[in-house]
């Protein structure tokens, strides 16, 4: 009968299921780590960051206006003393 499972084939399926399982459990006890870590660098970021440069790469929606047209129709609106815009 050589269609039956020899010791060699159950060694060798027990032992990647067992690395598999060790590869998970250490990625789960490092997750806490790299995240305190991760949120140290965000910290350090945000301490040094300037909002010119956040507004320039922040993610905007496709039906954001941009950022140079917001300006000008704000200063319009401000030349206008107040008044509403002109509706188009």
């Amino acid at each position: 009968m050589d269609e039956t499972m020899n010791t060699g084939m159950i060694v060798e399926f027990a032992v990647t299921t067992l690395g598999v399982i060790a590869i998970i459990a250490v990625l789960s006890l490092l997750t806490p780590w790299l995240a305190k870590h991760v949120d140290n660098w965000i910290a350090k970021y945000r301490d040094n960051h300037s909002a010119k440069r956040d507004s320039i790469y922040a993610v905007r929606s496709i039906y954001d206006i941009p950022p140079e047209e917001k300006k000008a129709a704000e200063q319009a609106e401000i030349s206008n003393d107040g008044e509403a815009p002109e509706e188009q």
